[in-house]
């Protein structure tokens, strides 16, 4: 392929290109001028004419009274004679699993008596199967849930598997029964 060179003449390269611009927008670049003018201008007397900013003594010294500290969530509920297990036995039930499995790990690790060991590996092993449980089942609900309107039959499989696989204390055993009840017994029997 051919390629033609191109030259430009000097007197093009040495032309300043924004100079028609400006002859053909002198409208523009003038009202430009004079906005900014102006706001120069305004700037410099309110600065000139603001009364010197007074600040009231009590907001200068310090004050005695501490800042409040913003609300944290209630610490759990642990009484400090208890034996270890105990106490993570009773973190897990006020609702904290992952305070509970650590409290249990570290226990596992470090206890100097071999059956509290043995016995917090034990529990955490069953704290930490308890939560995968209840991941999967709350999973498995949400499915259903999402499923409702467009495939409702799916949705009813998935609670009723639930139904059949979970415990029926967790809460997404209830609410899967709940949805089993109101929504998916009324469909089959319209069927």
């Amino acid at each position: 392929m051919d390629h033609e060179e191109t030259t430009f003449s000097e007197q093009l390269i040495q032309s300043k290109p924004w100079k028609p611009w400006a002859k053909e927008n002198w409208h523009f670049l003038a009202a430009i001028l004079c906005l900014t003018a102006l706001s120069l201008f305004l700037l410099v007397k309110n600065q000139l004419q603001a009364p010197p900013m007074v600040v009231p003594a009590d907001v200068m010294e310090p004050s005695a009274e501490p800042l409040a500290k913003p609300s944290a969530p209630p610490a759990p509920q642990i009484k400090r004679n208890r034996d270890p297990l105990s106490a993570a036995k009773t973190l897990y039930q006020q609702g904290y699993p992952d305070k509970a499995t650590a409290l249990l790990l570290n226990l596992a690790k470090n206890h100097p008596s071999l059956p509290i060991r043995k016995k917090s590996a034990q529990l955490a092993k069953a704290y930490h199967f308890k939560q995968q449980e209840n991941y999967r089942v709350k999973k498995i609900y949400l499915e259903g849930y999402i499923l409702f309107h467009t495939h409702p039959e799916q949705a009813c499989d998935r609670w009723k598997h639930i139904l059949y696989s979970s415990e029926q204390e967790d809460t997404y055993y209830q609410k899967a029964r709940w949805r089993w009840e109101r929504d998916c017994l009324p469909y089959f029997n319209e069927k």
